[in-house]
């Protein structure tokens, strides 16, 4: 009972110490300012935290597209971790040593633009054809006292991972709900593999994994002291408890979900689209499918992704430009 007391607690920490709305995704990265490169184009600087490899190879390509679109903008982009990334910024507009443009988790986009940060971009928002097609969260995430100050880069969510050959050795089904899903996890853990891995930092990245298990309790995202809240939290404990799930969980990323599943050390993770490029090039051979998270009363993921946000006095010309582009309906 005591140990599960102390995951219990270890799971609500993670509930109660991050954002409601989490995005997702960070080498290290430095401080860097615009400058005009010898062929007379201007230079402008773009800072991500992705670490996935998928994540990273797209932001390139972005990148590379855009620079041979033209012959007056070059646009580098550098990765800075996620976990450094507000202390860059918050050093940056002291010493004022920033890029022209920060890729930042959406939740965190009101902070930034309170800080003085980001440039406002009403104007030009106003003025954009393709704002209509942003979901509504997460084009009200880019807003501050009703300006504009960020546009959407992409939206993402969560579900099931699953090992198909182990799934069927074990002649289950895919789970569809919080009891098929126990008892799928401890059929299919066995020796070194667990049936079924989550991310549970104590972050938001914790959260953002969190929050599907509350919501599908019937539960609004701050009810997590109620009944139903209460019984999602022990629901995952139990399955620590059981033994279908790993104790180290409270340390994993969402990162660290794909390799226990490439290396077929967990049969079930819950994650995101960013790791299927990964999880393809790690394990061409695997045989996998994805479903919804299985459900207690209600079927329920979340909604996540990443804002553009272009720095105030940094080439805001030039970074909107590039922006928009790859922002627009794709």
């Amino acid at each position: 009972m005591k140990k599960t007391k102390k995951l219990l607690a270890c799971l609500t920490t993670i509930a109660m110490s991050a954002t409601i709305f989490i995005g997702c995704g960070s080498s290290g990265g430095g401080t860097t300012q615009t400058k005009a490169d010898p062929a007379g184009k201007t230079t402008i600087t773009v800072w991500h935290y992705f670490d996935g490899q998928q994540q990273q190879n797209a932001m390139q390509n972005l990148a590379d597209k855009y620079n041979k679109s033209q012959d007056k903008v070059e646009v580098q982009v550098e990765f800075v971790p996620r976990a450094e990334l507000t202390k860059q910024f918050t050093i940056g507009l002291v010493a004022d040593k920033l890029p022209d443009i920060g890729l930042v988790d959406n939740p965190d986009m009101a902070s930034f633009s309170a800080m003085g940060l980001f440039a406002d971009i009403t104007d030009k928002m106003n003025s954009y054809d393709g704002k209509d097609q942003f979901y509504q969260g997460p084009i009200s995430s880019c807003q501050l006292d009703g300006k504009y100050y960020g546009i959407p880069l992409g939206s993402n969510d969560l579900a099931l991972f699953y090992n198909k050959d182990m799934l069927s050795a074990a002649g289950v089904e895919p789970p569809t709900t919080f009891d098929e899903l126990k008892t799928a996890a401890k059929k299919l853990t066995k020796g070194d593999t667990y049936g079924l891995a989550i991310a549970a930092p104590k972050n938001e990245e914790g959260t953002f994994q969190y929050l599907p298990w509350l919501i599908s309790t019937g539960a609004k995202f701050n009810e997590i002291g109620s009944e139903s809240g209460i019984s999602s939290l022990q629901y995952l404990t139990d399955l620590i408890k059981n033994g279908s799930m790993s104790k180290e969980v409270i340390n994993w990323t969402q990162n660290d979900l794909e390799k226990q599943f490439v290396t077929n050390k967990a049969a079930m993770i819950t994650d995101g689209p960013w790791i299927i490029d990964t999880v393809k090039k790690d394990a061409p051979n695997l045989n996998w499918g994805v479903v919804k998270i299985p459900k207690d009363k209600v079927f329920a993921s979340d909604l996540g992704g990443e804002n553009w946000g272009i720095i105030k006095g940094h080439h805001e010309a030039e970074a909107w430009d590039f922006i928009k582009i790859y922002s627009a309906k794709r």
